[in-house]
């Protein structure tokens, strides 16, 4: 938009230039002050002290998660020991049938030198019973169906190979 006036003729400055002039008037006064301010040793000194307690207050934050990360886990430790102090003892069958299962397992072991064990063997034989009901009697419904001994030999391969969590509710957590 241009304005005309008897001596000469001039441009009007968008909305945008205006903004950016008032811009400048109100930031300028800052800039000159944060320049001025900077070079003042007081507010250095502060500055250097600010720095200084923060580096201390994270230290002193780090020592007591430290304290604190302890604590739990003696906590946690001393509710373990609780439990299993009223933990009721395992049945004397119970233990019977899992020290004849370790002693099949470690004598399978030792036979194949280390190749088979019963987690590993008791699974591929149920799939193997699975696989011949499937062939020999096809996909009708029998007194034992295939689909009944492959889920057998899936599940038991599933728990008897399980790995331990690394931090269970019952465990106290690594260090």
């Amino acid at each position: 938009m241009t304005a005309s006036t008897a001596d000469s003729e001039f441009a009007l400055p968008s909305p945008a230039e205006v903004l950016s002039g008032f811009a400048v008037l109100i930031v300028a006064p800052a800039i000159i002050a944060f320049n001025t301010a900077a070079k003042d040793p007081t507010l250095r000194s502060w500055l250097k002290q600010g720095m200084a307690l923060t580096e201390q207050s994270r230290e002193a934050i780090a020592v007591a998660q430290e304290h604190w990360e302890d604590l739990t886990a003696e906590v946690q430790a001393e509710l373990i020991n609780d439990r299993q102090i009223a933990t009721p003892p395992t049945a004397r069958l119970t233990t019977e049938l899992q020290t004849i299962a370790i002693t099949l397992d470690v004598q399978t072991r030792a036979l194949t030198r280390g190749w088979v064990d019963l987690k590993t063997l008791v699974p591929l034989g149920l799939g193997a019973i699975a696989l011949r009901q499937l062939l020999t009697k096809g996909l009708q419904l029998d007194a034992i169906p295939w689909y009944v001994l492959l889920w057998y030999a899936f599940d038991s391969f599933v728990i008897l190979n399980r790995t331990p969590a690394t931090i269970t509710r019952d465990e106290p957590p690594e260090r």
